[in-house]
């Protein structure tokens, strides 16, 4: 699972299986959130979806849950779920906030 955020005019894609956090532009997170992408070139798309590719088959992002339970199937953990993940969006927050701050400074 991927979560797609701005924070302080700053993108951010935090892959949760694997804990990596990366700062990309408007586009990378337009295309993760399959959100309407007609101000981007052709040419921004195919190379932005090009570096996403790349890095999920370097195994950093949208990583494969070690889990084998089906969180979905499971109404129990799908509510659990939807809180942690509602707690988790904070943290992460809560974590980039400090780090901008730290490197203004």
């Amino acid at each position: 699972m991927v979560h797609a955020f701005k924070i302080n005019d700053y993108f951010y894609l935090f892959d949760v299986e694997s804990n990596n956090l990366f700062r990309v532009d408007e586009l990378a997170v337009s295309i993760v959130k399959g959100e309407n992408l007609e101000k981007f070139s052709l040419q921004e798309i195919d190379e932005a979806k090009r570096e996403l590719e790349e890095l999920k088959n370097n195994g950093l992002l949208f990583t494969k849950s070690s889990n084998d339970l089906d969180i979905e199937k499971s109404r129990y953990f799908k509510i659990r779920f939807t809180n942690l993940k509602t707690q988790l969006r904070h943290k992460v927050a809560v974590i980039v906030k400090s780090i901008l701050k730290a490197t203004r400074n």
